[in-house]
């Protein structure tokens, strides 16, 4: 597509237009986007794993659309990754996200909380002291 030609591009704000459909996995070949706000569109299906890819990614908010199932490893571990916004609030969250730094939920009751980001796992740090 044509949008995987814009390489240059740093930020990507999609959010409010209603978008429907996969999340292109052409966006991974954005190398140099630090923010991508797909916010507020009626996307569907998985949060794909390529978007790993982005090894400048700082931002990255899902939330408010139709996404399932489980935020990939690959993306939980993105080491500039400093926002991660998924719909994972809940006892039934839409996706499921151990890495999220805020969990929302839709419709009936919107709202979203702050979550600690998990940076280090503690047995490990404390096994190297």
């Amino acid at each position: 597509s044509e949008m995987a030609e814009l390489t240059s591009l740093r930020e990507l704000h999609l959010y409010g237009n209603y978008f429907q459909g996969k999340i292109p996995t052409e966006l991974s070949k954005l190398t140099n986007l630090e923010s991508l706000d797909l916010y507020a569109n009626a996307i569907t299906g998985t949060v794909p794993s390529q978007l790993s890819n982005l090894k400048n990614l700082r931002e990255l908010h899902l939330n408010d659309n139709e996404l399932v199932g489980r935020m990939p490893k690959s993306i939980c571990e993105m080491k500039k990754l400093d926002i991660l916004v998924a719909d994972c609030l809940g006892p039934n969250p839409e996706v499921i996200c151990e890495c999220c730094t805020t969990c929302c939920r839709g419709v009936p009751d919107p709202m979203c909380q702050d979550k600690q980001p998990k940076k280090t796992n503690a047995k490990t740090a404390n096994k190297k002291k």
